[in-house]
């Protein structure tokens, strides 16, 4: 059988490894060099919020069509627009990743483990 494996980190990390991480990256990050050029390597962040207001919980500026599908052509600040970011990473992932499958079976893991696809469907059943 083939499938696809993902995953989450969620849990992979405490609580104060994650606010390390954060205030590490937030604090020692110099913020006047840390902004995405056009063509022309003039910043667009402050272009970006003057066309498109600030960014709100979840949200991201991005170009469309994406420069995944167009490359150059797509930086520019008429393609620039405010998405969601969980759906807009979601979506470029589909774009640039190819999708990483491995061949296993799974039945005979998870007989392994002493369980069946049946009984993991009923556990999650709602």
């Amino acid at each position: 059988m083939l499938s696809t494996i993902s995953g989450s980190i969620r849990g992979y990390f405490t609580d104060k490894e994650k606010e390390i991480s954060i205030e590490g990256f937030f604090g020692l990050t110099d913020w006047d060099k840390e902004d995405f050029t056009l063509l022309d390597n003039k910043p667009i962040f402050k272009k970006a919020v003057k066309k498109l207001g600030p960014l709100g919980w979840y949200e991201m500026y991005a170009f469309e069509p994406a420069f995944a599908l167009i490359g150059d052509a797509a930086l520019t600040m008429d393609n620039l627009v405010k998405v969601d970011a969980r759906v807009h990473m979601l979506l470029l992932r589909d774009l640039i990743d190819q999708p990483k499958i491995w061949s296993f079976n799974i039945e005979e893991d998870l007989k392994r483990i002493g369980t069946s696809l049946a009984e993991i469907a009923e556990k999650h059943r709602p």
